[in-house]
């Protein structure tokens, strides 16, 4: 939920940026390493964003970007917006042909929104994932196992040498709950074994079916 709160921030996003394709497509791997795969805190992110400048809007500059304020606070500026742009794209799920329309209406140029298609085409579904993985505090599905048995004994005589599912489902932390400093260094794994008969087995299944078919019907309404 935090994470999520924090994405509120990209709102009304206008990307824009005066970089030659080269170094655009630099900084763009550059802020997707710190943001989506390190910790990353956009209403306190002055420092990397000055770092930013500092190495990729100093390229083909006289005057350093470090020393030159009115050039520095204009580098910042861009940044910001690029990396708004990138956020706010993981949070809607953009795919290529969404972002690259949206770097058009933003007056992007030609060379620049190629190195858009190029990168988020590569990057896109690992950043959206990593989006997705930080913003729930809910476990998720890590592992299933499963064999078959048959029952030999049993208080109901009926039951006897039926066959029976033996399952053993585990589940991991979020990054949320993993990074709470309180469960740090601990397994905070989870697993469950339980059987099941095949009527048992069948109703699951088919609870199962129908979670898939609002799932789908879902992403078509999406879509």
């Amino acid at each position: 939920r935090h994470q999520l709160e924090q994405l509120n921030y990209f709102s009304n996003v206008t990307m824009n940026s005066t970089l030659d394709s080269r170094v655009l497509s630099s900084l763009l791997i550059a802020a997707e390493k710190k943001i989506f795969h390190q910790s990353f805190d956009p209403n306190n992110a002055q420092e990397f964003y000055q770092s930013l400048a500092r190495s990729y809007y100093a390229y083909g500059q006289e005057d350093n970007v470090g020393e030159n304020s009115v050039l520095l606070s204009s580098a910042l500026l861009e940044i910001d917006s690029i990396i708004k742009a990138l956020l706010f794209a993981a949070k809607e799920g953009w795919d290529t042909n969404a972002f690259c329309s949206y770097a058009r209406s933003c007056s992007m140029s030609n060379d620049q929104i190629k190195v858009i298609e190029n990168f988020w085409d590569k990057e896109s579904r690992q950043i959206i994932t990593s989006i997705y993985e930080r913003s729930r505090w809910t476990s998720s599905f890590s592992y299933l196992s499963w064999r078959l048995d048959v029952k030999v004994m049993s208080k109901d005589s009926n039951d006897i040498n039926e066959p029976v599912a033996l399952f053993e489902l585990r589940t991991k932390p979020s990054s949320l709950a993993s990074s709470n400093s309180a469960i740090q260094n601990k397994d905070t794994s989870s697993s469950a074994c339980f059987e099941m008969d095949r009527s048992e087995l069948e109703g699951l299944i088919q609870s199962l079916r129908d979670v898939e078919m609002k799932l789908n019907e879902f992403s078509i309404q999406k879509s």
